[in-house]
């Protein structure tokens, strides 16, 4: 950090600078269950199959996850509050544009624009989180804070949104995350002064080829995953192109990344064994965590209960979130195991997966799948901050952004 003066003016007391912080990253976060917040009633709007919403959603992780590696350049060329101020326009004109049309091309297309800036966006919260906890541990503490809002907020976003979707159309959700925006912009900016977190390097050199090749490479992952079993998977021709794809655009990734002499995403990494031990865990926690979609299609389809009272008892699911990544913030940060920790969040969701598969085959009503909820929130927030400081710490400082970018496409599967 270069800054002479504070990041923030000296009038702003802490709760305020916290409070703002918490307004500007809830609708960044929010706009990341958003497409999954109903989905038929986003099918029904845009005259799409469900398919299609599921895909919106991949594309504007796959932008996001693209964009990571790239980011970095853009933050440290602008001034942070020149830098978030474009990143908050780009989100509200994409998300105002995206409430106006109903054509499904321009919706996948302006919901990649805005992935790309609320990648922005949030990089800048989770370095103004970063600043306002004590050195030694704020790595621990910012993770924990950070991811722990991340994976509550798919039932957060079925509770906000249900009671405007039952008097409004579906898109009045993206006019509803612009009026979310303003107050926090508006504050943040009175709050900030101008000055540069990083020193300033100028945009020359920048990698936009390996940006197009990995973002058109997880882009066609997202469709073989949501179209895959509509189509039948390799019997259909759409599929097996787009597998082919995928491969031809992997190889050139990374045959492109190895000839670099600055690659945006060094291969190095791979060369650190905890580090691939971390992103298959990752993919083992994203296996594991969708079995929470199958609870939400049980409430739906046997239950007959509507959105909102699933967020109602998602609420338990979000109880257990927040005292486990409390627990295992406090774990890390008093260096206890890294293997402990693991064996207790696998344990819990191992007792939850067990749980489920008595109480499916059972006449159980909504309240009986409280407590399971309330232990699959902690299972999953004991495993999400201590696997990613694994990931990350596994490697040398100087690889930790191709670290975080190359594992972070595998993480929002787990939301």
């Amino acid at each position: 950090m270069i800054a002479v003066k504070p990041v923030f003016k000296s009038w702003a007391p802490e709760w305020l600078i916290r409070g703002t912080i918490f307004i500007v990253i809830l609708p960044c976060l929010l706009l990341f269950g958003l497409s999954t917040a109903n989905p038929n009633a986003a099918a029904g709007y845009y005259g799409i199959e469900p398919a299609d919403v599921q895909y919106s959603m991949i594309i504007f992780y796959a932008a996001v996850a693209s964009f990571f590696a790239l980011e970095r350049r853009f933050f440290v060329y602008l001034a942070t509050k020149e830098y978030f101020l474009v990143g908050i326009i780009l989100q509200i004109v994409t998300s105002y544009i995206c409430y106006n049309t109903q054509n499904l091309h321009t919706l996948f297309i302006f919901r990649f624009i805005q992935g790309m800036a609320n990648c922005g966006t949030t990089s800048i919260c989770i370095t103004l989180i970063f600043s306002r906890i004590q050195s030694e541990r704020a790595r621990e503490v910012g993770y924990s804070i950070f991811y722990g809002m991340l994976l509550c907020i798919s039932p957060i976003s079925i509770l906000l949104t249900a009671p405007i979707l039952d008097a409004y159309d579906y898109n009045f959700l993206y006019k509803a995350i612009i009026f979310c925006y303003i107050p926090g912009a508006i504050l943040l900016l009175s709050i900030m002064n101008t000055v540069r977190l990083n020193r300033k390097i100028p945009l020359y050199q920048v990698d936009w080829a390996s940006f197009v090749l990995y973002a058109l490479m997880l882009c066609f992952i997202g469709y073989v995953l949501a179209y895959g079993q509509q189509y039948y998977w390799l019997q259909d021709k759409r599929i097996s192109r787009s597998c082919g794809a995928i491969l031809v655009l992997l190889l050139i990734h990374i045959l492109r990344q190895l000839n670099l002499k600055r690659p945006s995403q060094n291969m190095e990494v791979f060369k650190y064994r905890n580090y691939i031990i971390g992103v298959f865990l990752i993919f083992v926690l994203y296996i594991v965590r969708g079995a929470l979609n199958i609870t939400n299609l049980y409430f739906a389809t046997v239950l007959g209960m509507d959105p909102i009272h699933i967020a109602y008892i998602m609420m338990a699911n979000i109880v257990g979130i927040a005292i486990s990544v409390l627990i295992s913030s406090r774990l890390l940060i008093l260096k206890r195991p890294m293997r402990l920790i693991w064996i207790y969040g696998f344990g819990l969701l191992l007792t939850f997966h067990i749980w489920m598969i008595f109480l499916f085959n059972t006449q159980a009503d909504a309240s009986t799948f409280i407590i399971p909820l309330i232990v699959q929130g902690m299972g999953a927030g004991m495993l999400m901050t201590p696997v990613i400081v694994f990931a990350v710490s596994s490697v040398p400082e100087r690889l930790g952004g191709t670290a975080s970018a190359v594992g972070i496409f595998p993480f929002y599967g787990v939301l």
